[in-house]
């Protein structure tokens, strides 16, 4: 083989090599595990994956050369038009957590926006590289969790039952309704108490006792009863039913159901003198 013809050997070698380079890199960008768009400086789409239009609902060719604001969700393609102009400026913004894009069927899909800013030498913008994640299964069961939380909530307050969550040293970390109404607080004053804020002095050092063993592990009563000191300084009996929280394997605090019985010991008291 002459020297010519090594030479052109050699430069269809380096076209294939390239030529495989580009198919390959093209196959990332295509079947990229996220969606992805290039955008010129006035928003409009100049590139979008396939990922992108599979995930829309619509052809490459109906995406490029539109507006990328004609695919938000109306409501927000205000707020989107000043964050895009804002970070072309050069601002530094949080993540966008909450954007909706519309698919071609008009459904809602949420995604997690990451954008780039492509620049000049000049440090002038000359266009956005976008990144999306799908995140709409995540925001259904955030709402569902939410929704479950206060349906339990709501379930708890209206139980007739006092509850109590509190922490190893035996403040307040939650208490609902009822619990703040057996004692004549409201929630919010009972959130900057603790145990011996309403326990008689009687029993304060036997229930601190308790909780304070209940949570190196030791075996005490889970469920006793106790005099109670409400507001107003008045004694009022009560009933408590007590097991450890738990954070992983670690002892955090106590949850309490607690029952009123004042009416209970009275009649008692009342048998007993009769």
């Amino acid at each position: 083989m002459n020297h010519p013809q090594r030479e052109l050997k050699k430069i269809k070698e380096e076209k294939e090599k390239f030529r495989r380079l580009a198919a390959y890199f093209k196959d990332l960008w295509e079947n990229a595990p996220f969606a992805c768009h290039t955008l010129n400086t006035e928003g409009i789409i100049t590139s979008v994956n396939q990922t992108e239009s599979r995930m829309l609902g619509y052809k490459k060719e109906e995406m490029v050369g539109k507006s990328i604001f004609d695919f938000i969700l109306p409501e927000q393609r205000l707020e989107a038009r000043k964050r895009f102009q804002q970070k072309l400026a050069g601002k530094r913004l949080s993540r966008e957590k909450d954007r909706i894009y519309l698919k071609k069927d008009g459904s809602k899909i949420y995604v997690a926006i990451n954008d780039r800013i492509e620049r000049d030498k000049q440090g002038e913008a000359i266009g956005v590289h976008t990144t999306m994640i799908d995140i709409t299964d995540y925001k259904q069961m955030e709402a569902d969790l939410r929704a479950s939380e206060e349906r339990y909530k709501d379930l708890v307050e209206k139980a007739g039952i006092a509850i109590l969550i509190d922490d190893k040293e035996g403040n307040f970390k939650y208490v609902n309704k009822r619990y703040a109404e057996i004692f004549g607080y409201t929630v919010e004053e009972m959130k900057r108490l603790s145990i011996p804020s309403v326990v008689h002095p009687d029993d304060v050092k036997r229930v601190m006792s308790y909780h304070k063993e209940r949570l190196q592990g030791k075996k005490v009563p889970s469920r006793y009863e106790f005099k109670g000191i409400k507001k107003d300084g008045s004694t009022i009996y009560l009933e408590v039913d007590t097991a450890v929280l738990r954070e992983g394997k670690a002892l955090v605090g106590t949850r309490s159901y607690l029952w009123d019985i004042t009416e209970r010991k009275k009649t008692e008291a009342a048998l007993r003198e009769s």
